[in-house]
């Protein structure tokens, strides 16, 4: 199951980018993904997804399909919630996987609760998190957590283009290459290569708001899309604030990296 969460944790996040983005796009993908960035810049949102993907693990593959909706504020404040249902061969049902990611401007705060290890909480000071990561490669997911580099590091690792345009949707394209499909290798392990072959944004043409990514073609390795976009004018407190359950296994990266010589 930890797998899973560790997929689930480098496929989350918001669709946003930064204008100052760099690269060998063509310029009129860039103007596309100025206008994502526009969408993200303009207040508090909220928005569904859903997302579609296989894993290969031990020799075994699974489906994974995660649902849920994310609210975000700015770069330290954010708030995840989904449920990751995996199909695994041989079994009767699906497991099923409820995870909850919580930054409050300090801390940022994720939560597993799976029925085969209980609800496990992960604390991690976002002053540290840069530290905690170039000491753990898995720990480099979390900072995939945070909504606007998440796109970030797609802009600054592919070229896109725009491949096909219409008056509700404008698709950019980019090829797996590079050091972007070295990435690619690590979040997807499993997967053979030559199935990664693209990285793919639909873009609303109306709004600019993202609506589909997929890595990968026939078929793709993941399908990702995103829904319900809400630009909120209210926003309570309670957002993002975060308690850990009585009994929760917590722990600490902060002060296990504090604890690291």
């Amino acid at each position: 199951m930890m797998r899973v969460t560790k997929v689930v944790l480098a496929l989350l996040g918001a669709i946003a980018i930064a204008s100052t983005a760099a690269g060998e796009s063509t310029h009129e993908a860039l103007q596309w993904l100025g206008r994502m960035a526009d969408v993200y810049s303009g207040g508090p949102l909220s928005y569904g997804y859903e997302a579609h993907t296989s894993i290969t693990d031990m020799g075994q593959t699974a489906t994974v399909t995660m649902k849920g909706r994310s609210t975000q504020s700015d770069r330290s404040h954010f708030r995840i919630e989904l449920t990751t249902e995996m199909t695994v061969p041989g079994e009767e049902a699906p497991m099923k996987v409820r995870l909850l990611g919580v930054s409050d401007g300090e801390v940022m705060w994720v939560e597993t609760d799976d029925p085969t290890s209980g609800t496990m909480v992960i604390k991690m000071p976002l002053d540290k998190l840069e530290q905690i990561a170039e000491a753990n490669p898995w720990a480099r997911n979390f900072t995939r957590m945070d909504p606007v580099r998440q796109v970030e590091e797609l802009a600054r690792l592919f070229d896109f283009a725009v491949v096909e345009s219409s008056q509700w949707a404008v698709t950019l394209r980019a090829d797996m290459t590079g050091e972007g499909l070295e990435v690619a290798k690590e979040v997807f392990a499993g997967t053979d290569p030559a199935a990664l072959t693209e990285l793919v944004l639909v873009v609303d043409a109306g709004t600019g708001f993202p609506k589909e990514m997929r890595v990968g073609n026939d078929p793709p390795a993941m399908v990702m899309r995103f829904t319900d976009p809400e630009r909120l004018t209210e926003l309570d407190d309670a957002t993002f604030v975060y308690t850990p359950p009585e009994g929760a296994v917590l722990t600490d990266l902060g002060a296990m990296i504090e604890g690291t010589p």
